[in-house]
């Protein structure tokens, strides 16, 4: 029997990626303390909140019912829409 061919590349564990400031800053907020009444995203960590209405009927030309719900400003620029409590 041959021998297998010597192995010219082998995967070694390397030193994490340095931390972005974004990425400290994000850190930073996350570990503060909050008050109970403030509502932040859990992704962005952002305080800016939008409130929208679904399922809003016209009646005697005014809006009437719908559902609210809250969602992130930032995020919500970006595309996506993060629901918060």
């Amino acid at each position: 029997m041959s021998k297998p061919p010597p192995r010219r590349f082998a995967v070694i564990d390397g030193t994490p990626a340095p931390e972005t400031p974004v990425e400290g800053t994000l850190k930073r907020l996350r570990k503060q303390p909050r008050p109970p009444s403030l509502v932040r995203c859990p992704h962005c960590t952002s305080a800016a909140v939008l409130e929208i209405k679904i399922g809003v009927e016209l009646r005697n030309g005014k809006p009437r019912g719908g559902q609210k719900q809250l969602i992130c400003a930032p995020c919500f620029a970006r595309g996506e829409t993060r629901i918060l409590y």
